[in-house]
């Protein structure tokens, strides 16, 4: 099966990653920073940005995922 990447707003295609690759970074960032006793403040800003982007492209494709669905269902539930 293909892989979808349809552009995103704000991101370059080399940016892209799948909704799965991103909400495993998301997970991993917040096991890390569950997980330390001490924040390492020199990563600390490289895991947040990371999360951020994460977390863009994630509510991205979920607009975009949502908007499709709504479109594709449109007049069903009309007859």
């Amino acid at each position: 099966m293909a892989r979808l990447k349809p552009p995103l707003k704000g991101f370059s295609m080399s940016d892209v990653k799948t909704y799965k690759e991103n909400r495993q970074i998301l997970k991993d960032n917040l096991q890390v920073l569950q997980q330390s006793a001490e924040v390492d403040i020199d990563s600390l800003l490289g895991i947040v940005e990371a999360s951020v982007d994460a977390y863009k492209q994630c509510a991205t494709r979920i607009d975009a995922v949502e908007a499709a669905l709504g479109e594709a269902l449109k007049g069903l539930g009309n007859d």
